[in-house]
């Protein structure tokens, strides 16, 4: 089933976390890796909470979408305005539920719902298979052969897609 969640007071953050247990664990060791591992990851979740409450969700328009299946969050990803539509971003499918078709039935429940014509962006690392096949699979094509974040930079270690739907 599909969630929107609009602000931080909607979403389950531990759940959340569950499915971006992955991604915190990578931020703990390059931000914290001198720290013990169990802190390294209290401060990378506390960073995670910050960034939802503090930053994303004051956005305008920002919104998480998730993907439940019974009562429990298996896939996420976040949306903004970005240039003349959105940028899709941070898509993760909780480690113990990969290759169940989460992910791709995520993004499609979420692209069937946005207003017909809106312009989707979305930034991959090149290295990330599966989530370039899950673009691909739901009617993404490459459009630029790096990215440009939302505060200019530029990374040459991840692809452009874009749809419209």
């Amino acid at each position: 089933m599909l969630i929107q969640v609009d602000t931080f007071e909607q979403l389950d953050f531990y759940g959340l976390m569950d499915v971006y247990i992955e991604g915190n664990r990578e931020n703990a060791e390059y931000f914290y890796g001198g720290e013990a591992q169990e802190r390294a990851l209290q401060l990378a979740t506390i960073d995670a909470l910050a960034y939802l409450r503090e930053d994303f969700f004051k956005k305008p328009g920002a919104r998480y979408y998730i993907w439940q299946e019974a009562g429990e969050y298996t896939s996420a990803l976040r949306v903004e305005y970005f240039e003349d539509g959105l940028l899709l971003e941070a898509l993760e499918t909780r480690p113990d539920l990969r290759r169940m078709g989460y992910g791709q039935k995520l993004m499609t429940a979420v692209l069937a719902q946005l207003p017909k014509g809106t312009h989707v962006y979305s930034h991959v690392a090149k290295w990330n298979t599966p989530s370039l096949a899950i673009h691909s699979a739901c009617g993404f094509l490459r459009y630029l052969d790096y990215s440009v974040e939302s505060d200019g930079t530029i990374s040459n270690d991840h692809v452009t897609f874009k749809v419209t739907v």
